[in-house]
């Protein structure tokens, strides 16, 4: 059959303007004018697997030393939906709590009930609000982000890893990583959406949208009220 030109095929791999048995691409480039190298890898130069290596490695270092971080913040909030979850499942936002000395009622919450669910599954888990078996189940939501965020950038980048690492680096997300509001499960499953729309679209693939479109809907049960960014 026909083979377009620049595509040598082997048995194990497909080498895109190369032939096959050619030596492997340099893993760096010289700066021009200074002749030093310039440690920036291009995105085929980095093996997957090492860039996905070193991203959970950055996820588990960054996340692990707050593990024990005192609940604050919103947490109260969430966790007050959570425990009235324990016994009304279906509306863990009929609960009530204490608001600037004052008893209020948590129906006119602004966030769908889902990450009060989560909260309320690990709650009914563990028997209490505990700390580090909390924060350390909300780690899995940075890593569906930060996975999410390298599966972009190998796709639009030249320098995927770095565009990761930087990312998880964002102060917003270090500091609001941390906690168990919704600002990261909705990250994680906005990211996971955008991850999976595009690769849909890249393979040509109309059932790919369907997760694409399971995971927005996620995020949207997580924290709507900003879902209108995702039109941008």
């Amino acid at each position: 059959g026909y083979r377009p030109s620049g595509f040598t095929c082997s048995p194990s791999r497909l080498v895109l303007g190369r032939r096959a048995g050619a030596p492997p691409l340099a893993t760096s480039r010289r700066d021009a004018g200074s002749g030093r190298i310039n440690k920036l890898e291009l995105s085929h130069q980095n093996p997957l697997a090492r860039q996905v290596f070193i991203v959970l490695a950055f996820v588990v270092l960054l996340r692990a030393p707050f593990l024990n971080q005192a609940i604050q913040g919103d947490d109260y909030y969430y966790l007050t939906g959570a425990m009235h979850a324990q016994i009304d499942p279906l509306h863990p936002t009929h609960g009530q709590y204490v608001f600037l000395g004052r008893p209020v009622d948590m129906r006119g919450h602004p966030h769908p009930p889902l990450n009060m669910w989560i909260l309320g599954l690990l709650l009914a888990v563990v028997g209490d609000i505990k700390e580090i078996p909390f924060h350390a189940a909300y780690l899995v939501f940075s890593l569906i982000a930060a996975l999410s965020m390298l599966s972009l950038a190998r796709r639009f980048t030249s320098a995927p890893l770095w565009a990761t690492l930087l990312f998880l680096a964002t102060p917003a997300l270090v500091v609001n990583g941390n906690s168990l509001e919704a600002d990261l499960p909705f990250l994680a499953f906005w990211m996971l959406a955008a991850a999976l729309f595009v690769r849909a679209v890249d393979e040509r693939r109309a059932g790919g949208l369907i997760p694409a479109a399971l995971a927005l809907a996620l995020a949207a049960d997580r924290k709507s009220t900003r879902l209108n960014s995702s039109h941008t």
